[in-house]
């Protein structure tokens, strides 16, 4: 089993849950795959991301994503914006995601219902499904990680959430 920062079970009910509760988008599958997105990510250890690349926060969004995310996605959606926007404060650039971890883990979420074809997240059970999905549509498949690699974390989060 993969060390973490912090017992996943507690990101999850401290941090993840309310999150998602706040912009009226939580289910159990969604919190497992943000919760298991931050486990592969950085392990819930750091919030920049190692090597120097641009990626922040837990969920090591980069910069680019963020803003993209704002004027392309989430300026179409006022209910999605106006609840992600006050868990930001008044931090408007991508900043926000390495201090404000609510805001961080909401705009994880936010990035799969975005980037998802379909009507469905993968079962809250099925952490091959949901390593996949990550590979697909966060990690892309430009990125470094593996579905395979991710696999554990997803596993983890899945238990965590029991």
């Amino acid at each position: 089993m993969p060390e973490y920062g912090a017992p996943l079970s507690i990101i999850s009910a401290e941090i993840i849950r309310p999150a998602l509760h706040a912009l009226g988008i939580w289910s159990q599958a969604l919190e497992c795959l943000v919760l298991g997105t931050g486990a592969q990510e950085s392990r819930y250890l750091y919030a920049v991301q190692l090597g120097g690349g641009p990626a922040l926060g837990w969920w090591q969004c980069e910069p680019f994503t963020h803003d993209d995310t704002w004027t392309n996605y989430l300026a179409f959606r006022p209910t999605l914006a106006r609840p992600l926007n006050q868990l930001r404060s008044a931090e408007t650039s991508a900043k926000a995601l390495l201090r404000y971890p609510l805001y961080a883990a909401a705009f994880c979420g936010v990035h799969y219902i975005r980037r998802k074809k379909g009507p469905l997240l993968p079962p809250q059970d099925d952490a091959q499904l949901q390593a996949a999905l990550w590979k697909s549509a966060y990690n892309s498949a430009r990125g470094k990680g593996t579905a395979l690699q991710a696999l554990p974390h997803f596993q983890a989060a899945i238990e965590a959430t029991r």
